[in-house]
């Protein structure tokens, strides 16, 4: 996959679409262990209600979504690939889950209906490689949340040491945007920073949110929370 950088990069999305159509779910599986997962549903779970309706935004092949709905949430789930959204139907049919799955782009996607609680998780919020991408976003969250709904994002907090790692590694005039490579095919991602994100949150109609700083698993995130 080669692309050349000038104002903008337009065919990002289906590229994220070609990406999660070929990579093997085994492969996306291997990049994230049990005691990780137990972490962030341990995360999310301490900061919703039990009768909250939530969306798994970007859910993949629902290891979060199912995981929830196995507890008794109320989830519902969009991703852009129909095979990472056919995996997770399978498994919430063969373990008797109640959970609607959507595809599409969810900055397209037109909801019928609110939710208390949507969520970011693993690496969905640097899919959105060009920042009005991102604050649009945030608009559409903010506006399908009901009163007092949160935004839950998580994303690798990105030390000093990572972004010394970027600047090595960039293959474009832009550090930020990088492709992650699993097996042969290569997914486009834009490594934003703590501080860009608080940049773009004041660009949006939140207006109150909270940064925590935690373990999942072994790795360390940064965990946006954002009230409407």
């Amino acid at each position: 996959m080669q692309h050349i950088l000038k104002a903008e990069y337009k065919n990002y999305i289906d590229d994220i679409k070609q990406f999660y159509e070929n990579v093997s779910i085994s492969s996306l599986k291997k990049r994230v262990s049990k005691k990780e997962t137990i972490s962030l549903f341990n995360f999310i779970t301490k900061l919703i209600n039990k009768d909250a309706l939530i969306l798994d935004l970007g859910c993949g092949y629902g290891r979060i979504s199912n995981l929830l709905a196995s507890k008794g949430y109320k989830v519902e789930g969009i991703d852009i690939s129909r095979k990472l959204i056919t995996y997770a139907k399978k498994e919430a049919r063969e373990k008797g889950l109640k959970i609607k799955y959507y595809v599409g782009d969810f900055l397209s996607y037109r909801f019928k209906k609110k939710f208390d609680v949507i969520l970011c998780l693993w690496s969905t919020i640097f899919h959105f490689i060009k920042e009005e991408d991102r604050i649009k976003l945030l608009n559409k969250v903010y506006r399908i949340l009901n009163k007092k709904g949160r935004f839950i994002v998580e994303f690798p907090y990105l030390n000093k040491k990572w972004l010394q790692w970027l600047e090595k590694h960039k293959r474009f005039s832009n550090k930020f945007l990088q492709f992650e490579r699993i097996g042969k095919y290569e997914v486009p991602l834009y490594y934003l920073t703590v501080k860009q994100f608080k940049n773009e949150i004041n660009k949006s109609k939140f207006t109150s949110f909270d940064l925590i700083k935690t373990k999942l698993g072994k790795k360390t995130r940064a965990m946006f929370i954002l009230t409407k």
